[in-house]
C-alpha cells in the first residue's frame, strides 16, 4: 500500500534542507493577509467613528440652535404681551392728563391718578409724572426704555419706561414713568427656559443690558454693543453663532431676536459645553465601542489564523482518508444498488410463486362448486364461496402491493399540467365504470394549474375520487369538490365529499397500507390506495393528509410545489 503523504526533498545541501515547506510558507501569507486585513479594517473603525463623532457633534448644534430660536420666539411673544399692558396703562394716564391741562400736571391729583393707575399694572413698581417746558412735536405717542435702575432698600433692579404726554396742539406738556420690575420676569424665564445652562439676556436698541437670568447684578447696565452676535444689525430673524459671548466670557451658541414693536434685542445663549454633552456621552460610547469591537476583531483574527493553521495540519489527514473513503461509497453504493434489485426480484418472485397456488385455490374451489355441487351441502357451498372469495382478494391485495412497489421505481417526468382537464378525464373514467344507480353532483375548479408527473397525478386524482364516490353512495344527495388555490411557494389542491366520514382519532392509520376504516361495513378495497397517493405526492415534493367529521363528509388535502421546487424534486429523483 503506497504512503500517501507528501514527498520529502532531499538535497546535499545544508541550505535546501533548512528551506520553509511550502505548508509554513502558506501560513505565514495567511498570517500576513490577516494582519493586513485586520489593520484595514480597524482603520476604517476609526475613520468611521471620527466621521459619527463629529456628525454627532453637528447633530447636537443643530438641535441647540434650534431650541435656541425657539426659546428666544416665545420670549418675544410673553416679553411683547407684558410691555403691551404696561404701555397701554402709561398711554392711558398720558390721555387723561393732557385731556385735564398743564396746570393739572402738578396737581396732587395727578400723583393720585398714578397710585389708581399702579394697581392696573402689577409689573410696574412704581408710577409718576414729570412735568417739562412744552416742546413742539409730531411724535406720536412711543413707549421709551431707560437705563435699568436699582433700588437703594431692596436692591432690586427695574427697568424705566416713559410715554409722553401731548396736548391737544401737539405739545410735550410731560411724560408718565413706570419702573418695570425685573423679578416680574423670571416665573416666566424659568418655566420656559430649556436647559438649566441657558441664559436670557434683554437689551434696548443701544444693546445696554436692561435683565438677565439667571440673576448676575454685575454685567446689568452696561454695554455689549461689542458682542461678537450682536455685531451689526439685528433684524427680526434669529441670528444664531458660536462664538465667545462677552456675557459669561464661555464659548457659547447664542440666538439673537428684536421684538417687533419695541426697540428691545432678546440673547438666548447656552455654552457649547452645555449643548454638546449629550454628545459627549454619545463620543465616549462611541469610542469604547470601536475599541471593544477592535479587539473582538483582533480575536477573531487570532482564532481564524488558528483555525486555517489546523485545518492545514488536519488536510494532510483529510487527503490520506479520501481515498479510502472514496472507495467505501463506491463499495456502500453498488451494495445499496444490489440490495434494491434483490428486493424488487424478492417482491416478482413472491408475487409469481404466490398466484399459481392461489390459482390452485381458485380453480379446485370452483370445480368442486360446479362438479360436486349436488354432492355438497349448503354449509359446504358456503365455504367454498369464501375459498374463492378469499383467494380472489388475496390476488388483489398482491396486485395492490406491487403497484405501491412500483410507485417512484421511474423518475419523474414533470411538466406544466392543466390539473382541471385532467380531473375532467378521471371523473369521466370512473363514472363509465360506475353503475349510476345513485346521483352524484361533482364541481370542478376550472383552470387549475400544477407541475408534477402527469400519469402519477392522474393516479391520485383516480384514488381520491373514487374513494369520495364510494363513500358517499349511500347519501341520496351526494356532492363532490375538487378544487385548489395558492398557498406561497406551493398549490394545495383537495377532494372533498359528503360522505360518511371518519373519526378523526384514527387519521394516522389512514395513508398506512392496509389500514382501512370501515372494514366490515361493505365498502371494498385494498387498502393501499391512500398509502400510494401519500407516496406520490412526496415524491413530488409535497404533504398529504385528511380532515373528517363522522357523518359529515371527508376532505383529502395535498400540497405540489411551484415549478423551480418541483423541477428540483425531478432531478433529485
Amino acid at each position: 500500500m503506497s504512503d500517501s503523504r507528501p514527498p520529502i526533498a532531499i538535497s546535499n545541501g545544508s541550505d535546501t534542507q533548512q528551506q520553509p515547506s511550502p505548508q509554513t510558507r502558506s501560513l505565514k501569507s495567511v498570517a500576513l493577509s490577516i494582519l493586513v486585513a485586520y489593520l484595514g479594517i480597524v482603520g476604517l473603525i476609526a475613520g468611521a467613528t471620527t466621521a459619527l463623532i463629529g456628525e454627532e457633534r453637528q447633530h447636537e448644534i443643530h438641535r441647540s440652535e434650534i431650541e435656541l430660536r425657539s426659546l428666544a420666539r416665545a420670549l418675544e411673544e410673553n416679553l411683547s404681551l407684558s410691555f403691551a399692558q404696561s404701555e397701554t396703562v402709561l398711554t392711558a394716564i398720558a390721555h387723561m392728563l393732557a385731556a385735564r391741562g398743564e396746570a393739572f400736571l402738578s396737581a396732587p391729583a395727578a400723583t393720585a391718578i398714578t397710585r389708581e393707575w399702579l394697581m392696573k399694572a402689577p409689573q410696574a413698581t412704581d408710577i409718576w409724572v414729570t412735568q417739562t417746558p412744552p416742546v413742539k412735536s409730531t411724535i406720536a405717542f412711543s413707549l421709551d426704555f431707560g437705563l435699568p435702575r436699582q433700588s437703594e432698600n431692596t436692591h432690586e433692579w427695574a427697568i424705566p419706561l416713559s410715554m409722553p404726554i401731548f396736548s391737544a396742539d401737539e405739545y410735550v406738556l410731560g411724560h408718565v414713568h413706570a419702573l418695570i420690575s425685573t423679578r416680574f420676569f423670571e416665573p416666566l424665564f424659568r418655566e420656559i427656559r430649556l436647559c438649566d445652562d441657558d441664559t436670557i439676556s434683554i437689551m434696548n436698541r443701544d444693546k445696554i443690558l436692561l435683565m438677565r437670568f439667571p440673576g448676575n447684578d454685575a454685567p446689568i447696565g452696561r454695554d455689549y454693543s461689542a458682542n461678537l452676535s450682536l455685531n451689526g444689525s439685528v433684524k427680526r430673524a434669529l441670528q444664531s453663532v458660536a462664538a465667545i459671548s462677552s456675557v459669561d466670557g464661555k464659548p457659547s451658541l447664542t440666538a439673537t431676536r428684536k421684538l417687533t414693536r419695541y426697540s428691545l434685542l432678546i440673547q438666548v445663549s447656552r455654552p457649547l459645553g452645555a449643548a454638546l454633552r449629550a454628545e459627549q456621552t454619545s463620543a465616549n460610547r462611541i469610542v469604547w465601542n470601536a475599541a471593544l469591537l477592535s479587539g473582538l476583531l483582533g480575536v477573531l483574527a487570532w482564532l481564524v489564523f488558528e483555525m486555517i493553521r489546523l485545518r492545514e495540519k488536519e488536510r494532510a489527514k483529510l487527503q490520506r482518508q479520501a481515498k479510502t473513503l472514496e472507495l467505501r461509497v463506491q463499495q456502500r453504493t453498488a451494495e445499496l444498488e444490489a440490495s434494491n434489485k434483490e428486493l424488487l426480484a424478492f417482491s416478482y418472485s413472491i408475487s409469481h410463486d404466490l398466484r399459481a397456488p392461489l390459482r390452485a385455490i381458485n380453480g379446485f374451489s370452483r370445480a368442486l362448486l360446479e362438479d360436486y355441487a349436488e354432492q355438497v351441502d349448503a354449509t359446504g357451498k358456503n365455504y367454498l364461496e369464501r375459498i374463492v372469495k378469499g383467494s380472489i382478494r388475496l390476488g388483489e391485495l398482491i396486485d395492490a402491493l406491487l403497484k405501491l412497489a412500483n410507485v417512484g421505481r421511474q423518475p419523474l417526468e414533470c411538466r406544466k399540467l392543466d390539473v382541471s382537464a385532467l380531473v375532467h378525464e378521471v371523473v369521466e373514467d370512473l363514472q363509465s365504470g360506475a353503475d349510476g344507480s345513485h346521483p352524484l353532483q361533482i364541481t370542478i375548479q376550472p383552470e387549475m394549474k400544477a407541475w408534477a408527473d402527469e400519469a402519477l397525478l392522474r393516479d391520485v386524482f383516480g384514488i381520491l375520487i373514487d374513494n369520495a364516490m364510494k363513500f358517499t353512495r349511500e347519501n341520496p344527495s351526494a356532492q363532490i369538490e375538487i378544487a385548489s388555490h395558492e398557498a406561497g411557494e406551493h398549490t394545495l389542491f383537495w377532494v372533498r365529499d359528503n360522505g360518511i366520514g371518519f373519526d378523526m382519532t384514527y387519521a394516522t392509520r389512514l395513508f398506512q397500507p392496509f389500514q382501512q376504516l370501515h372494514t366490515g361495513q361493505g365498502y371494498e378495497g385494498a387498502g393501499i390506495g391512500l398509502a400510494s397517493a401519500r407516496r406520490i405526492i412526496e415524491l413530488h415534493g409535497g404533504k398529504i393528509w385528511a380532515e373528517s367529521t363522522l357523518n359529515r363528509g371527508t376532505r383529502v388535502l395535498f400540497t405540489l410545489p411551484h415549478v423551480t421546487a418541483g423541477a428540483d424534486a425531478q432531478r433529485s429523483a
